[in-house]
């Protein structure tokens, strides 16, 4: 498991759920409010948990939409605390939490490494902003035909970035090697500022 300096705990909890309503059970045990990242059949977007409705922004839409499960390949939710991450898979809904878990200690499994938190630009810069059920959105464009609105108020600012968190596995038993990715949860949005670039900071275990 990952000890950060606050003395708080990342811990891993695996997830297998059989139906749509235990998934949701799931994340009323995790969050009250969470950003929603997911990739649908035919579009991929942000949203919002809360009040345990899925919402999501989507492209010229002018409101937010509940959420269609039948079209899910694979969902995030997260805020500051946690990330959920659930896929479909033959059937069922497969996945995992990262992040502060009461019963972190039973569940850390491979927690050997360290963790370093940075700021990941999305593609796209600011078109427009709009106000969405007291919630400010911003509209991302690239010259590639991409379009996606972030939860996040922008205007003189022309760029956003994910705020995450990468999880980083070291070799164990005193072998040789390099570190490593082995996961990496969404944290947050924010401004994204070319002279920060990466907002970095790494906690190592004990």
């Amino acid at each position: 498991m990952i000890q950060q300096g606050n003395e708080t705990f990342e811990g891993y909890e695996k997830i297998y759920e059989v139906s749509v309503e235990a998934v949701k059970e799931r994340v009323k045990k995790y969050f009250e409010e969470a950003w929603i990242y997911v990739v649908l059949d035919f579009a991929v977007g942000f949203g919002i948990y809360k009040d345990q409705s899925y919402l999501l922004k989507l492209d010229n839409e002018k409101k937010l939409l509940p959420l269609d499960w039948r079209y899910v390949q694979e969902m995030r939710i997260f805020n500051r605390i946690g990330e959920l991450r659930i896929s479909p898979i033959k059937g069922h809904w497969i996945g995992r939490f990262r992040g502060s878990i009461l019963d972190c200690k039973e569940n850390a499994e491979g927690m050997y490494g360290f963790i370093i938190d940075e700021n990941q630009k999305l593609w796209g810069r600011f078109e427009k902003s709009e106000v969405i059920d007291s919630l400010q959105w911003s509209l991302l464009t690239s010259e590639r035909g991409t379009r996606i609105w972030v939860p996040i108020e922008l205007r003189e600012h022309k760029e956003a970035a994910v705020c995450v968190r990468k999880f980083m596995g070291t070799p164990q038993n005193d072998s040789w090697g390099m570190a490593y990715q082995t996961d990496l949860r969404m944290v947050d949005f924010c401004v994204w500022k070319e002279n920060i670039g990466r907002d970095l900071k790494w906690e190592m275990t004990k």
